[in-house]
């Protein structure tokens, strides 16, 4: 037995603590203001101290590094070294030496993918193009993993819009500790319609890939106990791009944020330290219809968030820092260096998004989102009352057809961002909780909060190729305790 496995077990031996503890619900709000619920977990003492480390501003003196892009070559899944802390080196996986997380992997819409991905972990492993929707075989399910020192070549047309997408590994039972430990990287599909929008480019698109890590000397160990398996793994280090407390040179002119939260469980509410407002333009799986002004957002795991943000107004020397209102952290800091004419020409149009007509579903599907206490063992998190197993295809659906799905989380404990492999779809409405949808719900998801207290209901056009895909809750702590069914399109 693997020490990582045998450390995961052991954890799992405590009985858990009794499943009455209300989890954080962290939701951003519009300029105008949405009703908001932000419980604090007072319970859980982990999760209390965590929340409460702070950064301290003079820290923040690492430049802030951006990955390289790519569009197409090798990805090799391998045990490395990074910098994460100035001056220290931190035993880490990454998918190319000496860099925890991966490359961007760029193309245009219609290009082909083409990876050859090489597992050279001592533990199975593969890639799953999250929000891609890629032929059944490609998609990086669960069951098609490499066993160490393995080799495939993932080739598939990229049909997507342009937008901010990723990538990461989805081995059973070990997604949550490889992506923790550095597997990960962005995908950016562009097409005509980002071209025409002249958003901008070069070194004022700015990825921001932001993650949070417990331990980050000397490796990033993840080893969950039965606390972690129920909330969610939360670190007290929050991580740019590979990076603690980056700081970025900006000049007076408009910057393109494009935003992962490639966290295990953290709920970041994003918003700028000075209260200065942004734009909202894109969320998951491409454009809105239009951008929204906002002082913040709430960014759940496997989300991301396409921003604009001017820095037009702020003085030279200046810092604004980007932070985490749920924990009151700073996640990076913009020094404002240089002066420079703003030419950007905000649009008042992105672009125009079709809604799918609710009478047009076949079929409506209900999922309720539930746990319970099982003394000593695993398996607490269940959908519809069940858990993964790859041998069993729990929905069957028809291709090109058109459903709704429910998922239920009014009774629930936790919050969970549910993942749909191979289908992008659009959000119909959300009851409890914040009881609206907020502006980065407005356009094509391919991951969704369903808060604690909350019903959301989704509309779906299986369009992708027929096969087997899953559906999952991405606090990947979650995901490896069983949230995940399996449909399949026929």
């Amino acid at each position: 037995m693997k020490r990582k496995d045998f450390l995961y077990r052991l954890s799992l031996g405590t009985p858990p603590l009794l499943l009455g503890s209300p989890l954080l619900l962290h939701c951003g709000c519009e300029k105008e203001s949405v009703a908001q619920q932000n419980p604090r977990n007072t319970e859980n003492p982990e999760i209390r101290d965590n929340e409460n480390i702070q950064a301290v501003e003079d820290e923040f003196k690492t430049l802030l590094p951006i990955p390289k892009e790519i569009n197409g070559g090798n990805l090799n899944a391998q045990y490395t070294s990074a910098k994460i802390r100035s001056g220290t080196s931190t035993r880490v996986l990454g998918y190319q030496k000496n860099e925890c997380l991966g490359p961007t992997l760029s193309l245009k819409k219609g290009a082909i993918l083409d990876i050859k991905f090489s597992n050279r972990l001592d533990e199975n492993s593969n890639i799953h193009w999250h929000g891609l929707t890629p032929p059944p075989e490609m998609d990086g399910h669960p069951k098609d993993t490499l066993s160490p020192g393995k080799e495939f070549r993932y080739q598939f047309r990229v049909n997507n819009r342009a937008g901010t997408y990723w990538y990461h590994p989805h081995p059973i039972h070990h997604t949550a500790a490889q992506v923790y430990e550095g597997l990960a990287g962005l995908i950016f599909i562009r097409d005509t319609v980002e071209q025409e929008v002249n958003l901008p480019k070069e070194d004022r698109e700015i990825p921001l890939i932001i993650q949070d890590k417990r331990n980050i000397e000397p490796s990033l160990d993840h080893t969950p106990n039965h606390y972690d398996v129920m909330w969610g793994y939360l670190g007290d280090h929050m991580v740019i791009n590979g990076v603690y407390q980056p700081y970025l040179p900006v000049k007076t002119t408009t910057y393109r944020l494009r935003v992962l939260n490639g966290s295990n469980a953290r709920i970041y509410d994003l918003a700028l330290s000075n209260d200065l407002t942004f734009f909202l333009i894109g969320s998951d799986c491409g454009f809105l219809e239009r951008p929204f002004e906002l002082r913040s957002i709430t960014l759940a795991p496997g989300e991301r968030v396409d921003l604009l943000v001017n820095f037009s107004k702020q003085k030279i020397s200046t810092s604004v820092f980007l932070m985490d209102k749920n924990s009151q952290q700073k996640l990076i800091k913009f020094l404002v260096k240089e002066a420079q004419e703003d030419a950007f020409i905000l649009p008042a149009e992105l672009l125009k998004i079709e809604k799918i007509a609710p009478e047009t579903a076949v079929k409506t599907r209900s999922f309720s989102l539930s746990n319970q206490s099982m003394m000593g063992m695993r398996q607490i998190h269940r959908i519809n009352h069940k858990v993964y197993d790859p041998d069993r295809v729990d929905e069957v659906v028809k291709s090109k057809s058109v459903e709704i799905w429910e998922f239920d989380n009014t009774h629930g404990r936790f919050d969970h961002p549910m993942h749909l492999h191979g289908v992008q779809f659009q959000i119909l409405e959300r009851k409890g909780g914040r009881n609206r949808l907020i502006p980065s719900e407005t356009a094509y998801k391919d991951t969704f909060l369903v808060g604690r207290g909350e019903m959301v209901k989704i509309i779906i056009p299986f369009d992708n190729e027929k096969g087997r895909y899953v559906f999952h809750c991405h606090t990947l702590e979650h995901e490896n305790d069983g949230m995940m069914l399996q449909y399949e399109i026929t």
